[in-house]
């Protein structure tokens, strides 16, 4: 079963491929980011069955905007074969009966497609690929984006780093201009960047090969060189004590939640024990090893280095960060906000892509996930990483349970991938005293 996919210029840029969708490692196109949208809404939404025909056919000159239409296409295809063609700049249906020459075009609505021959239309679909969080929003303005959050003064912190790098450390980021603040909401402009990210290629196998693993991990080298400011201190007292204090304060607001019973006994259910005691272990771990914490060096960080944060150009493997938290932080943050993506599928729990009615045991854990198994690259590259430049990976590792401990208020909308964030965080803990 196959689906081809071809177009002339879209947007500006040529790309001519195809993709088998039992395959979805063989889906290439030199226009990456369409790519890789292309093939998660195909893979997740489309099951192929022994009724469905033998190929379908698109131009991605048009695609649908939404997946219910996409649905309609699958369901007339069933028993024939199905071509999107645009005569005359106009979609269309093709339906060829199976065994028959017979062609019947259904002419469709131009306003149900994005147009990617069309600029504008273009980033519309870029946007609308993108998952802000709840109390984020981002609003296409032509070719720029306004990116508008409820946290005032944390968004004021971002705006305020992005304008404060070096010059060596700025291309690694995006401009962020015409700051504003109102009473509910601050908000500022940034550039479109029509590259997907890490989360996305990762999610769809683009990583599978030790070759793409080195290119991106070489480019995040270039980039880390350039993030250390000698003698430089960070913006709190201990960076133990901020990872105490943030998993402290972040527990007592989850408690405020009314989802917080239901979270708890689905933590105890699988784990026997509390919360409130991976709290107590988390931190206590984390005072144990104070003395490595707070002697480390710290620059330009990120502060939230996750992979839906980087935008990767996989054709000329350079890199664009979104979304920094403005904290002066050590770079072991940033690594173990890598580790949450590499090791603890955080990109999959963020867009939903998991089920907790699948998880029996905690000796299973991975099964939850929706994921191809595509990291072992990334794995090993990153491991190769780290003791190239003498990084502590339990230590690492400590810090990305606290992460997965501190960050599940922030994620109420979905009360299971709070669970799993705090199964995540003992997991972690639990691993790590197997190896001492």
């Amino acid at each position: 079963m196959a689906i081809y996919i071809q177009s002339s210029k879209s947007a500006g840029v040529y790309f001519h491929d195809f993709f088998d969708i039992d395959d979805p490692l063989s889906f290439k196109f030199q226009n990456t980011t369409l790519a890789i949208r292309l093939t998660e809404l195909l893979t997740e939404y489309y099951k192929p069955t022994s009724q469905s025909p033998s190929d379908l056919y698109f131009s991605s000159r048009f695609f649908p905007k939404d997946l219910d239409l996409l649905d309609h296409y699958f369901t007339l295809a069933t028993s024939s074969s199905l071509v999107l063609l645009h005569p005359d700049g106009e979609p269309a249906l093709a339906i060829t009966t199976s065994g028959t020459d017979e062609l019947e075009v259904h002419y469709i609505e131009k306003d149900s497609f994005f147009d990617f021959t069309d600029a504008s239309s273009f980033f519309q679909f870029l946007v609308k690929s993108s998952t802000p969080r709840s109390f984020n929003r981002i609003e296409l303005n032509c070719q720029t984006l306004l990116k508008r959050s409820s946290r005032t003064s944390d968004l004021s912190k971002e705006f305020k780093f992005l304008n404060s790098l070096p010059r060596e450390l700025s291309k690694y980021y995006v401009k962020a201009s015409s700051f504003t603040q109102k009473s509910q909401s601050a908000s500022y402009v940034m550039p479109i960047v029509s590259s997907p990210s890490m989360a996305h290629l990762c999610a769809n196998g683009y990583f599978s090969t030790k070759a793409r693993a080195h290119s991106f991990f070489t480019c995040l080298k270039n980039y880390h060189s350039k993030t250390v400011v000698k003698n430089a201190s960070p913006s709190f007292d201990s960076f133990s004590s901020f990872l105490i204090c943030k998993n402290i304060d972040r527990f007592n607001l989850l408690k405020t939640s009314p989802h917080h019973s239901y979270i708890e006994a689905t933590f105890s259910e699988f784990t026997n024990t509390t919360l409130d005691f991976l709290l107590e272990d988390l931190n206590a771990i984390i005072q144990q090893n104070s003395k490595y914490l707070n002697c480390l060096q710290t620059g330009f960080q990120h502060g939230d280095l996750c992979f839906s944060n980087i935008l990767y150009n996989a054709n000329d493997s350079t890199l664009k960060l979104i979304d920094p938290s403005g904290e002066r932080t050590p770079f072991i943050y940033d690594l173990a906000k890598l580790s949450q993506s590499i090791f603890s599928n955080y990109d999959l729990l963020a867009c939903n892509r998991f089920q907790l009615s699948r998880l029996d045991s905690l000796s299973d854990f991975e099964k939850v996930f929706d994921s191809l198994d595509n990291m072992s690259a990334l794995r090993t590259t990153f491991l190769n990483f780290l003791q190239e430049y003498h990084f502590n990976l339990p230590l690492i590792r400590i810090i990305e349970a606290s992460l997965f401990f501190s960050m599940m208020p922030l994620h109420l909308d979905n009360p299971d991938r709070v669970v799993l964030q705090g199964l995540t965080s003992f997991n972690i803990l639990r691993s790590l005293k197997e190896q001492t």
